[in-house]
């Protein structure tokens, strides 16, 4: 039997072009997030995490991989289907640290900047943050998540789709639960290369994982159990 390497490493390599992507829009609309939430509009704090919905909205209207929504589906999938979503964790992580990069070097993350004492402030309350507690807001944010995307792929109608899918990434960023990619971008603003908030990461990944793939269980359960 003769492999075709050429066409599976095209495919993989797809994969990994379009979950970079996809963390470059990641780290934009946080960025968009971030700087509005410095600003002096009313309501900042609410508007500020709204405009960060665009990245994962762009996301999905251009197909781009997010490993949040990627990892929802393995058990729907052949084993290959796993190298898929490492490959979209790792794409994800180089575009975010990308932005990451290249932030550093404009006046936003000057000393005593107002987008970096807004940063720092984000961070404050959260480099404390125990591992229950990082598991329990990301096993919640990854249930949201599995279904704002699930949503938008299998509503008919527009109006579901988009609506759906915002107002379930906008209640993660507003009610301060976790998404591990918007999460690994703002802990590399906060600090870069840092093994305690690389851990902290880690957590966050666990749980919406777990998260994502609770209601596909269930529902597979629920589709064996035999009614009367």
């Amino acid at each position: 039997m003769n492999i075709n390497w050429k066409l599976i490493i095209g495919k993989y390599l797809k994969v990994l072009l379009s979950s970079f992507i996809a963390g470059l829009l990641i780290g934009i609309g946080v960025t968009i997030s971030f700087i509005i939430q410095s600003s002096t509009i009313l309501n900042s704090g609410i508007i500020g995490p709204i405009f960060g919905v665009l990245g994962v909205l762009l996301i999905c209207l251009y197909g781009y991989n997010l490993y949040t929504f990627k990892v929802g589906y393995v058990l729907e999938n052949k084993v290959d289907y796993l190298i898929e979503v490492l490959l979209s964790l790792l794409g994800n992580f180089i575009g975010i640290l990308l932005i990451s990069l290249l932030l550093r070097a404009t006046s936003l993350m000057n000393e005593g900047s107002v987008f970096l004492n807004t940063v720092n402030a984000y961070m404050s309350t959260r480099v404390n943050e125990d591992f229950f507690s990082l598991i329990l807001l990301s096993f919640i944010g990854g249930i949201i998540a599995y279904f704002g995307f699930n949503t938008y792929k299998k509503a008919e109608q527009p109006i579901a789709k988009f609506l759906t899918l915002f107002l379930c990434i906008g209640a993660i960023y507003i009610c301060g639960l976790k998404e591990g990619i918007t999460d690994m971008f703002i802990y590399s603003l906060f600090k870069l290369f840092d093994g305690s908030l690389s851990l902290k990461v880690f957590y966050i990944i666990l749980g919406n994982t777990l998260g994502t793939l609770f209601i596909p269980l269930l529902n597979k359960l629920r589709s064996k159990i035999k009614s009367v």
